[in-house]
């Protein structure tokens, strides 16, 4: 017992010496700088713009000067402590801050194309804007300002002027902006992990209003997000730990688990908290990973469904059914129809399960007889994993007038691309 107990710590000792070692080598591969102002913010000392300026601020915009580099428009949105701006061009976007003083209005902060390693600092005034501050929705807007590249000072000029604000059906409008991995995928160079608490309370300044997140099983069975079967340095920095997630515990992963931007690979438990408590996130499709996943987070999801009526949050925590081996583990639990879930299996199979949403590969085309049958049956219709702009429309303008044939959604790893042509589309 005693040789035992000495090697276990030898064992351990090795270890750790291994994760020393290692952390002097983390990798760098995915790394892409955030632009900041820090010192020369010129947020300080200003007042956060109220929820009601915000939403006058709102809307479609015209680039009048800028747009050789973000486009002709761009779609201006609050994404809940930020601005946003989205644009179709690589896929770009804005997040900002915000402030007002002396009756002008500032928003300050970084631009990134999503398709490229492009980015650089940007800062917007609108001067004269007392009837803005009091959330006048019929006040013009002209944003005026610097963008730069990189780390640079902004020393390029951007100029935009609100021509369409979002109409209360918009506003009202449930479509389903969904992020794949919880936001994006690391390899598209985000700040934050996939599949991270932090990407999960990062995903909204993408435009997203949904989630998808996977989930696995340790060797002592919590429920952990992640995506691949094996730990591996597309998702984590170089440490001592290699083989399936499923070989190792909880505490294991935790001690010696970085993933690519420092972050912890998170339980189901926290992600789903995260949520809650830090999101106004509407739909989790919890992708599970193996049949076995099952026994741990249906019981979660119940817990989880009395939490959010107790918040008083339109938030749907959906089982994803996205094999016949998941289909058939779940179809023996005893009133597994009572479970909300969304099925990517045939159609008849969606109805056996009695899911919530239906969910299928987008390159199969546009299922009209299909669509009508769900929609029937109180069933939304969704397509995965679609990131070309052109087809991104198709979907999500089909059946712009007959709610029977529409499309209640899109699952893309580019959210901000998705929200532009969902805000911009369906507007005019």
């Amino acid at each position: 017992m005693k040789d035992e107990k000495e090697s276990n710590m030898k064992g351990l000792w090795v270890l750790a010496l291994v994760v020393l070692l290692v952390k002097c080598d983390v990798q760098k591969e995915w790394d892409l700088d955030t632009p900041s102002f820090m010192d020369k913010s010129g947020l300080t000392g200003t007042a956060s713009l109220t929820d009601a300026t915000k939403y006058a601020l709102e809307g479609i915009y015209k680039v009048v000067e800028g747009s050789d580099m973000f486009g002709d428009t761009l779609v201006l949105k609050r994404t809940r402590d930020k601005i946003s701006l989205f644009g179709l061009r690589n896929a770009n976007y804005f997040i900002l801050d915000d402030g007002s003083a002396n009756n002008s209005l500032i928003l300050e902060g970084y631009w990134r194309f999503a398709q490229n390693d492009n980015n650089g600092l940007v800062r917007l005034t609108l001067e004269n804007a007392a009837s803005l501050l009091q959330g006048d929705t019929l006040s013009p807007v002209t944003w005026v300002g610097m963008y730069g590249k990189g780390n640079d000072y902004p020393k390029f000029g951007i100029q935009l002027r609100l021509i369409q604000r979002f109409s209360a059906k918009l506003r009202s409008d449930p479509f389903i902006i969904g992020a794949h991995r919880g936001g994006g995928r690391t390899s598209d160079k985000l700040p934050v992990s996939e599949n991270s608490v932090e990407m999960i309370k990062f995903t909204e300044y993408l435009g997203s209003n949904a989630i998808e997140i996977d989930v696995a099983l340790t060797k002592d069975k919590i429920p952990v997000l992640y995506h691949d079967d094996d730990i591996n340095i597309r998702l984590v920095q170089k440490g001592p730990l290699m083989g399936k997630i499923e070989d190792y515990t909880f505490k294991q992963l935790r001690t010696f688990v970085k993933l690519i931007h420092g972050e912890n690979i998170p339980t189901l438990k926290e992600a789903l908290d995260a949520v809650i408590d830090d999101t106004h996130i509407r739909m989790v499709w919890l992708d599970v990973k193996s049949p076995e996943v099952l026994d741990y987070i249906i019981p979660m999801q119940a817990d989880y469904l009395n939490k959010i009526q107790k918040a008083k949050r339109d938030l749907h925590v959906l089982i994803g059914v996205p094999t016949q081996e998941v289909y058939d583990k779940l179809s023996t639990y005893p009133d597994y129809q009572t479970y909300p879930s969304i099925c990517e299996l045939e159609t008849d199979k969606v109805l056996a399960l009695k899911s919530k949403a239906w969910a299928y590969r987008w390159t199969l085309g546009i299922q009209k007889d299909e669509i009508t049958k769900m929609h029937a049956a109180s069933c939304k219709c969704l397509v995965w994993t679609l990131d070309i702009p052109d087809f991104m429309e198709i979907y999500a303008t089909y059946g712009a007038d007959d709610p029977n044939l529409r499309f209640d959604g899109i699952l893309t790893n580019y959210p901000s691309m998705l929200a532009y042509i969902h805000y911009v589309r369906h507007n005019f």
